[in-house]
């Protein structure tokens, strides 16, 4: 309800009635109600009575303060405008007929006439929850802004910094002081700058800016990534008259994303190496299969033709060669794999002595001869007149020697070349083997040490090999110490390769490495193997070297024979089908004392497998299949009483 005033209060009574706060009109000096509007009713909780006496403003309302106290009425903020003529303002409560009350911010200020004479006092009323509420929440966003860990920067719609936080002095580095009225270009790289203007012309249409990644510069030069949100700021008429801008500094987020994508690329490097090495495996498979398959082939077809009674003396021969050449290609592919089971397991080891390179390649050229000869390889040799000493195991350097010489002549077409020369650089010895042949795609150079890789796998297929000798050869001279490398011009240009191996110290003496054959003993001999064949076939040799032998296929049977016959040497196989061979080996030391020598028979050569019956009491340990010269050998050693036999051929 709006009430009518009089002439000489010039209030719009339409305005009043939809103002959204309380307000009323009193008269002066008796403080007379004369006009209220709908809220101020809502607010008392009643509808007043204008120009009625009992409705004076300063005695109709009861009014408290905050803490409840009541409000004598002359101390009201009307009543206080009315007496001095300056505007008043007072939080209270006002008291309504239900009995509660209301909090209100009252706000009164003296109506004068034309003559500046006081006519009257009008008062206005907020109510306190919803002004507290509006209050708190700009104090609540005023303390955000305060606190983020963003950049919050308002600027004009001409670039210029209005307002900045404390995040945008720890992200930027500039104090609130330093930036207030400078150009917001401060921070924008200077290949950058046409942003600024793209982004004012955006908000000059009323476009907000979502999320735009760019870099900004710190006041200590610094670039760093943000990503930005802009907004644009409006009066309370809807006109554009700023912008409101968020930055945030993503380098976290950039270097998250970078380790991110790197872990993502290295889990699939990983898996394609993974998958490669599986494909390698597989293929290796097939042509371990192949390379077994080959060679039996031969042998059986060797074997079928000395069982032919009508066989010639020269077809016999031959055969018998045959036989046995494939059998010594059998027996290298097993040493072969054992090999890549040392090298997988970082086992290989050294017998390291004082070697003199010029004999060993001489020796390593010797033992290929034939098959250069056979291809009609022209081989040249050029060494360093003095002795070249390096300390390492002689075996394993004539084992790197003759693989790289064996992949010279297996790339080298008939008719070609090989040359290997010996030199002294500083403190090395420089071993070089080149040849005329296929050579080398110059992105396998470094694959082709790898195990399984084969330069040219078809040849590789033709001539034999399982793809490792390249890979025993980089092993063995890592071992000792030094290097190697492969260099090729591309495939038709044939190969190098260098060998660098450190040279031993001056006062190193070499001592020649020769087996004087042992005289040979007759010896009591008991051989466990449960394969018949194998059993058979030792038994065989041993005898044919003049040894008593017995034979026994079963661990229960050896220990029964061993009681009776009492052998001086057993070969007993590991692997029994009945007894263990561990546990039989413990029982013939138990029943027939240090007298019997124990030899482990044995398919695995690791030296952890040495290691465990060495402890186990075994005298030496011998793994399948022994030369026959070599076990001779090792009967001899072991005949000698009150000596340690040193470990025979590694098979």
């Amino acid at each position: 309800m709006v009430g009518t005033p009089r002439d000489n209060l010039d209030v719009d009574a339409e305005v009043v009635a939809q103002l959204p706060i309380g307000l009323c009109v009193c008269d002066a000096p008796d403080g007379m109600l004369r006009l209220y509007n709908r809220r101020a009713a809502e607010l008392w909780g009643r509808e007043p009575r204008l120009q009625h006496p009992d409705e004076r403003y300063t005695g109709a309302f009861r009014m408290y303060d905050l803490d409840g106290t009541p409000i004598d009425p002359i101390d009201t903020a009307i009543a206080r405008a009315l007496r001095t003529g300056e505007p008043q303002t007072r939080d209270m409560l006002v008291g309504r007929p239900d009995g509660s009350r209301i909090a209100v911010h009252a706000h009164a200020v003296p109506l004068r006439d034309g003559g500046g004479r006081i006519v009257g006092a009008m008062v206005t009323y907020e109510d306190m929850p919803l002004r507290q509420q509006a209050e708190d929440a700009a104090a609540f966003l005023a303390a955000i802004v305060a606190t983020a860990d963003d950049a919050i920067v308002s600027k004009t719609l001409e670039g210029r910094i209005t307002s900045w936080n404390d995040g945008a002095r720890r992200i930027f580095g500039y104090t609130e002081t330093e930036v207030i009225g400078r150009p917001i270009t401060l921070l924008i790289p200077p290949d950058r700058q046409m942003e600024e203007e793209a982004i004012l012309a955006r908000l000059k249409r009323g476009q907000r800016i979502d999320h735009f990644e760019t870099e900004r510069v710190t006041k200590d030069g610094r670039r760093i990534p943000v990503s930005i949100t802009v907004s644009p700021v409006k009066s309370h008429d809807g006109r554009i008259i700023g912008a409101s801008k968020i930055a945030r500094d993503i380098s976290d987020r950039r270097r998250f994303e970078r380790e991110r994508e790197d872990l993502l690329s290295r889990e699939r490097s990983a898996r394609a190496e993974a998958q490669a090495a599986n494909r390698a495996k597989d293929e290796f498979l097939a042509m371990l299969a192949h390379e077994l398959r080959n060679p039996v082939g031969v042998i059986v077809n060797a074997l079928a033709i000395l069982d032919q009674p009508a066989a010639s003396a020269e077809s016999s021969e031959r055969a018998r060669r045959v036989a046995r050449r494939q059998t010594e290609h059998l027996a290298q592919l097993l040493d072969d794999l054992l090999d890549v089971a040392r090298i997988t397991g970082g086992r290989v080891e050294l017998d390291r002595v004082a070697v003199d390179l010029r004999q060993t390649i001489k020796d390593a050229i010797e033992s290929v001869r034939l098959r250069f000869e056979a291809r009609q390889h022209a081989v040249r040799m050029t060494l360093h007149p003095g002795p070249v000493t390096v300390v390492g195991d002689p075996v394993r350097l004539h084992q790197v020697l003759g693989n790289l010489l064996h992949n010279a002549w297996k790339y080298t077409p008939t008719g070609g070349s090989v040359t290997v020369s010996l030199e002294v650089e500083g403190g090395e010895a420089v071993i070089i083997i080149q040849d005329t042949g296929l050579g080398i795609p110059v992105e396998k150079l470094e694959a082709i040490f790898e195990l399984f890789t084969q330069a040219n796998p078809t040849l590789a297929r033709t001539e034999g090999g399982l793809g490792i000798g390249l890979a025993l050869v980089r092993k063995l001279v890592n071992e000792h110490g030094g290097h190697v490398e492969a260099e090729s011009d591309g495939l038709g240009c044939g190969s190098r390769f260098t060998v660098r191996l450190p040279l031993a110290p001056e006062s190193t003496v070499v001592r020649p490495n020769s087996v004087t054959p042992l005289p040979l003993g007759r010896q009591r001999l008991l051989v466990i193997e449960d394969n018949h064949d194998g059993r058979e076939m030792l038994a065989s040799v041993l005898r044919l070297s003049g040894h008593e032998v017995h034979a026994a296929a079963t661990g229960a049977e050896g220990i029964e024979i061993a009681m009776r016959e009492r052998p001086d040497i057993v070969l007993l196989d590991i692997g029994l089908p009945d007894l263990d061979g561990f546990y039989v080996g413990r029982e013939l030391r138990q029943r027939l004392g240090a007298a019997v020598r124990l030899v482990a028979l044995t398919g695995y050569g690791q030296p952890q497998e040495r290691k465990r019956t060495r402890e186990a009491g075994f005298d030496a340990h011998v793994v399948k299949p022994v030369e026959p010269a070599a076990l001779n050998q090792l009967m001899h050693r072991l005949a000698k009483r009150g000596t340690t036999p040193p470990d025979p051929a590694q098979g």
